[in-house]
């Protein structure tokens, strides 16, 4: 079903926030995040990002998706985030090409797209956090998926907020060996 924010703005009030990201520092703490996100459900939300399902088991309560590439839109991958039982997919519908009525019908979770660009519409995920916080200013448009599930856990209501698998230096790869790090091609110039 599709949601909105309207449906899901403080419906974890109390809980706390576990970000899980897929950068190296993930190695750590991924067998605990894996048994709290499946025996205490009721205390955690946990919120990860586009290949969790290729590096744990872990119940994922959201699905933030954030990116246009075919390994991760909806179109390619619907079957894998079906798997996922009572996850909600939050997903980036304007960098995702798959058009909303087929994800409506390929997708049998909850899901909550969102737009992370046309700040003028003023209905970015950017804005709605902007308003609920009521902060003179919003994030930028050009941000990582880390900064979109952080504003998740915000508007969620989330009385703590733990972050990991969120790093800047992922020269080591991701968090296992399934997910390559991004190698450049072309020519780069150093600006320092």
């Amino acid at each position: 079903m599709k949601l909105s924010f309207n449906h899901i703005v403080d419906t974890e009030r109390g809980k706390t926030a576990i970000i899980v990201g897929l950068g190296p520092s993930l190695r750590s703490d991924i067998e605990k995040i894996t048994h709290i996100s499946k025996t205490k459900r009721d205390k955690y939300v946990i919120i990860s990002c586009n290949r969790i399902s290729k590096v744990s088991d872990m119940h994922v309560d959201y699905w933030v998706l954030a990116n246009n590439l075919g390994s991760m839109t909806i179109n390619n991958n619907f079957e894998t985030y079906n798997k996922m039982k009572n996850c909600t997919i939050v997903y980036a519908s304007t960098v995702d090409p798959t058009p909303l009525n087929q994800v409506n019908r390929v997708l049998k979770n909850n899901f909550l797209p969102f737009d992370q660009r046309n700040h003028e519409t003023n209905n970015t995920i950017q804005t709605i956090l902007q308003r609920y916080t009521n902060h003179d200013v919003h994030y930028g448009s050009g941000t990582t998926v880390a900064v979109h599930m952080t504003a998740l856990a915000i508007l969620l209501g989330c009385k703590d907020i733990y972050i990991t698998g969120v790093d800047l230096d992922y020269s080591d790869g991701y968090v296992n060996n399934n997910i390559k790090p991004f190698t450049p091609t072309g020519a780069y110039h150093r600006i320092y």
